[in-house]
């Protein structure tokens, strides 16, 4: 006797963990977990079956295991890592997320007393002309209220 067909659900754009549920609800099992870059960490981009994409409403046999094309969260676009020296926390903060990176490690030295005007003095990955990274990383910010310091270590690096 075969054992009985469902119909492939649509798991596009929902989560992993949403998309176990979902094939689970359906008698189906989880298959190979496949990551490409996109912003989107663990969001589907692609189901699979034997190898194969397979469609929504597809019929496949109950107890299948089903592969899922999930996001890493990093994508593969590459943008300009953007020069923080001097800025603010919130200034750096907004061209980070305008470059579509992320906040990383905030440390600040001991001359600060309050990070709301301390001024980023160094940033990981460093600031150099052509210098490229992946949206979706972390830029570490470290911050001072001693003016001195900014611009010695922002003359230097020029």
């Amino acid at each position: 006797m075969l054992p009985p067909q469902v119909q492939m659900p649509d798991l596009m754009d929902v989560s992993l963990r949403q998309a176990e549920a979902i094939l689970q609800t359906y008698g189906l099992r989880t298959g190979e977990l496949i990551y490409k870059p996109d912003l989107a960490r663990n969001a589907v981009l692609a189901q699979h079956y034997r190898g194969k994409e397979i469609k929504p409403g597809t019929p496949v046999k109950k107890g299948s295991a089903i592969d899922l094309v999930l996001g890493d969260g990093l994508g593969n676009t590459l943008v300009q890592v953007p020069d923080l020296l001097g800025l603010t926390l919130l200034e750096a903060l907004v061209v980070l997320k305008g470059s579509e990176l992320n906040k990383g490690a905030v440390i600040p030295d001991a001359s600060v007393r309050d990070s709301s005007s301390a001024r980023v003095y160094r940033q990981l990955p460093a600031y150099a002309p052509g210098s490229l990274m992946s949206q979706g990383e972390s830029v570490d910010l470290f911050l001072t209220a001693s003016p001195e310091k900014i611009k010695t270590d922002s003359s230097e690096r020029k």
